[in-house]
């Protein structure tokens, strides 16, 4: 990928892979914006959740700019596959490889990691969530006020 296209981004994620999660860290936002995200269970699962793809914290993406991401593993290797966009990279130990993401349409993107890369593995689904501008200011600005509580009364 031409590096020079990498300027145009205006948001960068780093995606992490690990034996049964995902961990997504949005670089530049401050460390507090670092998530794990897990399947949910069954038992957990909210009417018109999907089974064996939901998440209990999606990546959130600004609709209409450009999103780079960085992915990467910290055991085996991973692959972070969304089938409805059209984007597959592997996510290797010790290697970055970084792709922009531009998404035209609001919406939510499923899909798992497509490689097997342990035992009983279980297809570590990834789940985009696709907001506008707004509304990811909106949350970010509404997580960063969360932080601060509990900074706080940690102190």
């Amino acid at each position: 990928m031409d590096d020079a296209k990498l300027k145009d981004a205006r948001l960068n994620v780093k995606v992490i892979g690990h034996q049964w999660f995902w961990t997504y860290d949005y670089s530049g936002l401050g460390d507090w914006m670092k998530f794990d995200s897990y399947m949910v269970r069954g038992n957990s699962l909210n009417l018109g959740d999907l089974r064996l793809l939901e998440v209990d914290n999606r990546l959130v993406l600004p609709v209409g700019v450009y999103n780079c991401v960085n992915i990467t593993s910290t055991d085996v290797i991973h692959s972070w596959f969304l089938p409805r966009y059209g984007f597959k990279l592997d996510a290797l130990p010790g290697i970055n490889n970084r792709h922009l993401l531009w998404f035209d349409n609001v919406g939510v993107y499923y899909g798992m990691c497509s490689e097997i890369c342990g035992a009983g593995h279980r297809y570590i689904p990834v789940v985009v969530e696709v907001v506008p501008v707004g509304v990811f200011c909106d949350w970010v600005e509404e997580l960063r006020h969360e932080y601060d509580i509990i900074t706080r009364l940690g102190d």
